[in-house]
């Protein structure tokens, strides 16, 4: 399988770790990882551009993303206020 996926989301501040949010399949597989930093309900969308074998196909996915501040969990070894 050949072709390329592209990627979104319908967070405006959600970021893929491709520029173009698209990735190029290398052995069928392609892989992009994203991050946010507003938690809550979103939808990532997927779509997969086709080849000479392979229809074109699109996909998506509704999750809730959620995250905890970590700052809260850090001990002051430091002796400081």
């Amino acid at each position: 399988m050949t072709g390329s996926v592209s990627f979104s989301s319908s967070s405006s501040t959600g970021v893929f770790s491709l520029t173009s949010g698209q990735c190029t399949l290398s052995a069928g597989t392609c892989s992009v990882s994203y991050s946010d930093t507003t938690p809550g309900p979103q939808t990532m969308k997927a779509s997969y551009s086709g080849d000479a074998n392979n229809l074109a196909s699109p996909a998506s996915t509704s999750l809730t993303e959620s995250y905890k501040d970590c700052s809260s969990l850090v001990p002051n070894k430091g002796g400081q206020t």
